[in-house]
């Protein structure tokens, strides 16, 4: 009942968790980075991401009840490249695939949006950010500076724009 307590007010209040982290290709510092990330978002991975999440909290100090690491599913668009169909005339159709060539610019358009974010609350984001890391670069996951920043960069925008929304509070 705390917790759902918790929960009502931190909603109530405007107090949503923020991205303590976002890890991205263009965040990746090398290759062997980049195949660590990829294994780490494979649904089966469950356990392994759970365990980051125990090791950052541990790390940080902030209650894992805390933290949340959001792996995003990737988009469809292959899937509905596929389906698409276009018609060429009355009585011809063809895949899209065959028309326009979707394979490259959907493969593109996944690895920008391939994304995971690490969140926990807005005062708790620089001890769980640096300890994030940490813990990634243990598992095979080395990271740029600019995985801190892009968690700050759209946060820092809407506040500059909306001061009250982001900073509300009892």
């Amino acid at each position: 009942m705390e917790k759902l307590t918790k929960l009502i007010l931190d909603v109530k209040y405007g107090r949503f968790l923020r991205r303590a982290l976002v890890l991205s290709l263009g965040a990746m510092e090398d290759d062997a980075s980049m195949g660590k990330f990829a294994h780490l978002q494979e649904p089966h991975h469950r356990k392994l991401v759970q365990q980051i999440r125990q090791e950052i909290s541990a790390a940080s100090g902030v209650s894992i009840d805390d933290i949340v690491i959001d792996i995003p599913a990737p988009p469809r668009f292959a899937a509905i490249a596929k389906e698409a169909r276009v018609k060429l005339s009355e009585d011809r159709t063809v895949e899209l695939e065959d028309a326009f060539p979707t394979r490259g610019w959907v493969t593109g358009y996944a690895q920008f949006k391939n994304r995971l974010y690490v969140l926990c609350p807005g005062d708790a984001r620089e001890e769980v950010g640096r300890a994030a890391l940490d813990v990634f670069k243990k598992y095979g996951i080395s990271l740029k500076r600019e995985a801190l920043e892009h968690a700050r960069q759209r946060t820092e925008v809407i506040n500059s724009v909306f001061p009250l929304v982001l900073n509300s509070g009892p």
